[in-house]
C-alpha cells in the first residue's frame, strides 16, 4: 500500500485540503487566468489587513452578528420544532408559515429586516436568523416524530411529568436529526451573514466582501473567503463534538462502562 493510500485512509479530510491547496497553487502558477491567484498570494494578502486591524475588527463583528442570529435561531427553532413534533394541532397552525419560508428566497427579506429593524447589526442578525432558523425547526420537529411511540406510551402509562418525557425521551431520542438541523443552520448562516453585511451595514466580513470585491481585489477576496469557510468548518466541528458528547450510548457500552 503507498504512502498516499495510507494517509488517505487514515486522515482523509486533511490529506483531501492538502491535495486541493497543492493543486490551486500549481493552477494559480499558470497563470491562466488572473481571477485565480496562487493560494501562497491569497494568504499573504491577509497580512496587510492584520496589520491594519481591519481583519480583526470585521470578524469582532461579524461574530457577534453571528453569535446574536444563530444563537436565537437554535433556542427558537428547536424550541419551535419539539412544540410542532408533539402537538399537531400547532404544527397544523405553523407548518404553512415554517414551509413558506423555507421555499421562499431568503435573502428577498433583507430589504424587510432594514424596515423592521432599522441599520446597524440588528438586521444582520435577524437576516441570520431568517436564513438559519427554519431548517432547524424542520429538522426538530421530524426528529421529535421518529422518536419510539411505545417508548412514550411506556412513559405515560407510569404517568411521566411532560418535562421527564422531553428531557429522557424526546430529545435523545431526536438529538441525531437536531444536530443534522443546526448543522445545515450553522451553514445557512454564514450566508445570511454574508448577504446581511454586504446588502445592508456594509460591515463586518460581508462589507470586506462587498468593498474588495467591488475594487477587483481578488486576493484578498479569496482569503476572506477561506476565513468565513474556516469559521463555518469551526462552527460544524464543534457541534459534531457536542453531537458525539452528549448522544445516548449503546447498551452494551453502558453496561460495559
Amino acid at each position: 500500500m503507498s504512502l498516499t493510500v495510507r494517509l488517505l485512509a487514515r486522515f482523509p479530510t486533511l490529506t483531501a485540503v492538502v491535495i486541493a491547496s497543492a493543486l490551486w497553487e500549481i493552477v494559480g502558477r499558470m497563470n491562466l487566468t488572473e481571477f485565480l491567484p496562487p493560494l501562497s498570494e491569497v494568504i499573504r494578502s491577509l497580512g496587510p489587513m492584520i496589520a491594519r486591524g481591519e481583519l480583526q475588527d470585521n470578524l469582532r463583528l461579524s461574530l457577534v452578528a453571528l453569535a446574536e442570529g444563530f444563537g436565537g435561531a437554535m433556542v427558537i427553532g428547536v424550541g419551535v420544532g419539539a412544540v410542532m413534533g408533539t402537538n399537531w394541532r400547532v404544527k397544523g397552525i405553523l407548518d404553512p408559515y415554517v414551509n413558506a419560508f423555507l421555499a421562499a428566497p431568503s435573502a428577498a427579506f433583507v430589504p424587510l429586516m432594514v424596515v423592521f429593524f432599522g441599520l446597524g447589526r440588528g438586521p444582520v442578525a435577524a437576516t441570520i436568523f431568517i436564513f438559519s432558523c427554519f431548517v432547524i425547526v424542520v429538522n426538530t420537529e421530524t426528529g421529535v416524530r421518529q422518536v419510539n411511540r411505545s417508548v412514550l406510551d411506556m412513559a405515560n402509562s407510569f404517568c411521566a411529568g411532560r418535562w421527564l418525557v422531553f428531557k429522557r425521551i424526546l430529545v435523545p431520542g431526536a438529538l441525531p436529526l437536531i444536530m443534522s438541523g443546526l448543522r445545515q443552520g450553522a451553514g445557512r448562516s454564514i450566508k445570511g451573514l454574508v448577504v446581511g453585511e454586504a446588502l445592508i451595514s456594509l460591515s463586518g466580513m460581508g462589507g470586506a466582501l462587498q468593498t474588495y470585491g467591488g475594487s477587483f481585489q481578488v486576493a484578498p477576496v479569496y482569503a476572506l473567503i477561506l476565513v468565513l469557510v474556516v469559521i463555518s468548518l469551526l462552527m460544524t466541528g464543534a457541534l459534531r463534538y457536542l453531537e458525539k458528547r452528549f448522544s445516548p450510548r449503546p447498551l452494551a457500552r453502558q453496561e460495559q462502562a
